[in-house]
This record gives structure tokens, C-alpha cells and sequence, in this order.
């Protein structure tokens, strides 16, 4: 897949909100100024006296799995676990159980709930004004008028006694054979696949030309490392030494000649 298909696959992820029946994370929606949301994050504490929901993710071989707690005053007393189609990530499984708990609160009437989750990076998504995307602002619109409902981040594997729990559920679910969500490949995945695919077809190009002999003696493997920026250096591994070492050949022999005429310039 070249440069322009992989844009034109990105630009349909974010256009479509479904695809092949699996949900797109990627799909974006027109937001005005005014419909823009923050919502901010606290750094939990301690569990008190309160409604706490803990969400948690593992990825176990090509297995991801997600799940959330609820603890009712210290009291564990709701679990659910989650299992993701084995090529969705991490994040993905992060979001979509902070997104499942939220749906659990509605649906139960709870008040004063904390929502801990230690990944920071769906936390600061979440907090973000530039995220166009759908899933992540029903998130945000749902939240907005629930001050009540605060999210937390917890530092993971801190010996938490509601993190180290939901993770625990989180890796039971990787028995399970239901895949109980599919997202499609991210707009992130989908770049890396296909820059991977261009490099393997780059390298098969490279060792069957019949040109490069020289350079490629120096350089067999294709990867995207900038070479030093020093030009000789560059000069000799793209076949142009020759020119180099005549410059080499004529700066000696002015060199030599300036030494000769100093010589004769004392014996006088």
C-alpha cells in the first residue's frame, strides 16, 4: 500500500463510524467552539467512605482485555470483565472501560463516584479541547453535567487494592473465547503496518538492483536513520570517492609544493 492509499485508508476511518461491523475509535465529528469539553483528572488518594469504580486493561500474548470494580464503601459489589478483538490496544481497551463504567453509573443512579484509572494517557484525552473524536466525546458530554462523578488517576501496580484487583479481572478475561467488543485498526496501527510493508518491499528492491553494488556493501539493510550529514563521508558511500580522493591527491600536492618552496626560501 503506497503513501496516498494509506492517507485515503485514515481519512475513511475518520469518516465512518462503522466499518466491516467493527467500531472505528478514529471517527471524528464536527465540533463548534462552544461544544468543545474539558474535563479535568485528580491523582487518587486513598479509598474512602464512597462509590469507587476501578478500571484496569491487560494485554496478555495478542490477547487484550479490559475490566472494571465497583466498590460500595470499601465493598466490592459489581465486576465486569471485557474481552477486545486481539488486534485492538491497550488504549483502546483503557477507554472503552472507562467508557462502559460511566455507563454503568447511569444506569444504576449512583452519585458521588470516583472513576480511578491509571492510564494517564486516556485520562489526558479525555481532558483534551482538540479531540474531534465521537467516542471520546460522548465520554466528555455524558460527564459534563455530573460534577459528581470525578475521574482519578492511580499510579498502576502500586499495591492498590482496588487497581490490583480490576487487573486481576482484567487477566481472567483473557480466558474467555467471546470477544465481547471489535474496534477496527487505529489510525496510529495502520501507519505502522503499512510504513513496515513499504520498508520489506524497499529492502527487495534494494538487494535485487543491479545498481548501488558499492553502497550496498556498506548499507545492506533499508531503515529510516538519517546518514551522518558529513559530506565526503557521504561522497564515498554513494560511489563518488574518486572525486574525493582526487581533491585529497591535489590538496597533498600543494601541500608539498608550499613545504619545497619554504625550504628553498631558508637555504637562501
Amino acid at each position: 500500500m503506497t503513501e496516498i492509499e494509506t492517507t485515503r485508508e485514515i481519512k475513511k476511518l475518520k469518516a465512518t463510524n462503522y466499518l466491516q461491523n467493527q467500531r472505528s475509535i478514529d471517527y471524528e465529528i464536527k465540533l463548534r467552539p462552544r461544544e468543545r469539553i474539558k474535563i479535568k483528572w485528580e491523582y487518587f488518594q486513598n479509598m474512602i467512605e464512597d462509590h469507587h469504580i476501578f478500571t484496569d486493561c491487560s494485554k496478555i500474548g495478542n490477547r487484550v482485555d479490559a475490566a472494571f470494580i465497583h466498590y460500595a464503601n470499601k465493598q466490592e459489589i459489581t465486576k465486569s470483565p471485557y474481552r477486545l478483538a486481539d488486534h485492538n490496544t491497550v488504549y483502546m481497551a483503557e477507554v472503552f472501560t472507562i467508557h462502559k463504567a460511566i455507563d454503568y453509573i447511569l444506569h444504576h443512579e449512583l452519585y458521588d463516584v470516583k472513576i480511578v484509572s491509571d492510564s494517564r494517557s486516556a485520562l489526558m484525552t479525555v481532558e483534551s479541547l482538540y479531540d474531534n473524536r465521537e467516542f471520546i466525546w460522548q465520554i466528555k458530554k455524558r460527564l459534563k453535567d455530573r460534577e459528581d462523578i470525578k475521574l482519578m488517576w492511580v499510579r498502576a501496580h502500586k499495591e492498590r487494592m482496588g487497581n490490583e484487583r480490576a487487573y486481576l479481572l482484567a487477566k481472567e478475561a483473557s480466558n474467555r473465547d467471546l470477544i465481547d467488543v471489535q474496534f477496527t485498526y487505529s489510525k496510529v496501527q495502520i501507519r505502522n503496518i503499512n510504513n513496515k510493508k513499504l520498508i520489506e518491499n524497499w529492502q527487495c528492491r534494494w538487494m535485487q538492483s543491479k545498481n548501488g553494488k558499492w553502497t550496498r556493501l556498506i548499507c545492506p539493510e533499508i531503515n529510516m536513520t538519517r546518514l551522518s550529514a558529513d559530506f565526503y563521508y557521504n561522497q564515498i558511500i554513494t560511489g563518488m570517492g574518486y572525486l574525493v580522493l582526487s581533491k585529497i591527491e591535489y590538496l597533498v600536492k600543494i601541500v608539498n609544493a608550499n613545504v619545497e618552496k619554504t625550504k628553498l626560501l631558508s637555504m637562501s
